[in-house]
């Protein structure tokens, strides 16, 4: 707790140094501008307040100057919220199963974070396609700083819904905070290439931006796809054609980088997929 304090600090005090500076040579950005969302971005993202740093960076996702950095930061931040959301509906899913007397109350929840993933996949798809779109091509630039908050364990009040316990509100509300802050931090670990290693990817992005290269940025971007594909599934959501838009994605992403033994288990199952819709 007391190293995640500082980490807080040390980079809360690392933006407002840059903040002063730039007030003091050219006064503070004008609310609403360019400079303005961007430093709202790092704040925001820094505090954990994700939906608001999403919020943020959507504003300048387009903006000349600011859109290379914030394209790949904005895919990051988006896939780590799907990711988060569809973790606290698949823990409410086991508690329900679990939870034999009164399962409604956490079905009822399964859904409504469910509803909530495919919110955040669909900004995500969309703004996959932007960047494939605009994105300068050769290594990506991962401006994010690395989150201030969370860890890579699962976090113990989800880990107790699922086992079928109705949390009171405000400490369900606690999981569901870390849920998301484990995800976030999740995605940005897969960004950079340090796949469940948070000290590696904290050292890689010890001065953003951070050059990662291509192939690795595409195959993390590949495996949010297809989890956002596997969301609108039979088994969950069951909307087919956005499943069929995930796929298709996902395969984009995969391209012709070098493949791994996940990669090829996603292209195996999305043929699979394929196949089964055909024959219908």
């Amino acid at each position: 707790m007391r190293l995640k304090t500082t980490l807080l600090v040390i980079s809360l005090l690392a933006v407002s140094t840059l903040a002063v500076s730039c007030s003091t040579a050219e006064g503070p950005p004008a609310s609403g501008s360019p400079p303005f969302y961007w430093a709202a971005s790092q704040e925001t993202f820094l505090a954990a307040d994700y939906l608001k740093a999403s919020q943020h960076l959507e504003k300048i996702a387009r903006n000349g100057e600011y859109a290379g950095r914030v394209m790949p930061w904005r895919l990051i931040l988006l896939s780590g919220l799907m990711q988060g959301y569809v973790n606290i509906a698949e823990q409410y899913e086991h508690g329900s199963r679990n939870n034999k007397t009164t399962p409604g109350p956490l079905r009822r929840q399964m859904s409504d974070f469910r509803s909530m993933a495919a919110q955040q996949a669909m900004l995500f798809g969309e703004a996959y396609v932007e960047f494939e779109k605009n994105a300068a091509e050769g290594d990506v630039p991962v401006a994010c700083p690395f989150p201030s908050r969370g860890s890579l364990a699962m976090v113990p009040q989800m880990a107790r819904t699922a086992q079928g316990m109705v949390l009171p509100g405000a400490e369900a509300e606690k999981g569901h905070r870390a849920m998301l802050e484990r995800a976030v931090m999740g995605a940005v670990c897969q960004a950079v290439g340090a796949k469940g290693d948070a000290p590696r990817a904290q050292q890689l992005l010890k001065t953003p931006p951070l050059q990662v290269p291509r192939a690795t940025f595409e195959l993390a971007m590949a495996a949010a796809l297809y989890e956002a594909g596997k969301l609108f599934g039979a088994a969950k959501l069951s909307q087919p054609d956005r499943q069929d838009f995930f796929y298709d994605q996902t395969i984009s992403a995969i391209g012709t980088a070098p493949v791994d033994k996940d990669a090829k288990e996603w292209k195996a199952e999305i043929e699979k997929h394929r196949k089964a819709r055909n024959n219908k």
